[in-house]
């Protein structure tokens, strides 16, 4: 799945979201905050798989 945009949302609460994130974050970085991957890792991702996604 690549998705490039996140669902829009009421506009009073994504203003209180950024507030939150602008304690969080860096300036630059507060829009994209928790959503922008920092590193991939694959291994990661095929563990948590194995452990949750149960044949």
């Amino acid at each position: 799945m690549n998705f490039q945009f996140r669902e829009k949302e009421r506009p009073d609460d994504f203003v209180s979201s950024l507030a939150g994130r602008m304690r969080d974050y860096p300036l630059v970085e507060c829009l994209s905050g928790e959503y922008e991957m920092r590193e991939f890792r694959p291994d990661l991702i095929k563990e948590l798989l194995n452990e949750y996604l149960i044949p």
